[in-house]
C-alpha cells in the first residue's frame, strides 16, 4: 500500500488544466461573433439623445448588449434595463 495514490494530483492537474483550457477556447470562440459599435441612440428614459458602445452579434446582426453609455457618471457602469435596445 506504499506510493499507490501517487497520481492523483496529476490526474486533478490534468482535470483542472483542461477545463480551464476549455473554458478559453470557449470564450475565443464566443468573442468571435460578437462586436461593439459606437452609436448615437436616444435614451427612452432620459429623452435625450446619449453615446452608447452597443455590442451586437454579428450572426444575426441584433444587439446583446450595452457596455458604455454616456448618461451615467461613470459611463463603463450601466445600471439600466437598457431599453435602448429595442431601438437598433
Amino acid at each position: 500500500m506504499h506510493g499507490e495514490s501517487h497520481w492523483f494530483p496529476v490526474v486533478w492537474m490534468l482535470v483542472g488544466g483542461a477545463a480551464v483550457l476549455g473554458i478559453e477556447w470557449l470564450e475565443r470562440m464566443l468573442s468571435r461573433h460578437l462586436r461593439e459599435q459606437e452609436r448615437d441612440v436616444l435614451c427612452p428614459v432620459r429623452h435625450e439623445r446619449m453615446r452608447a458602445l452597443v455590442v451586437v452579434d454579428d450572426r444575426t446582426g441584433q444587439p446583446t448588449g450595452v457596455r458604455r453609455c454616456s448618461a451615467f457618471e461613470n459611463p463603463e457602469s450601466v445600471t439600466c434595463a437598457k431599453p435602448c435596445l429595442a431601438e437598433f
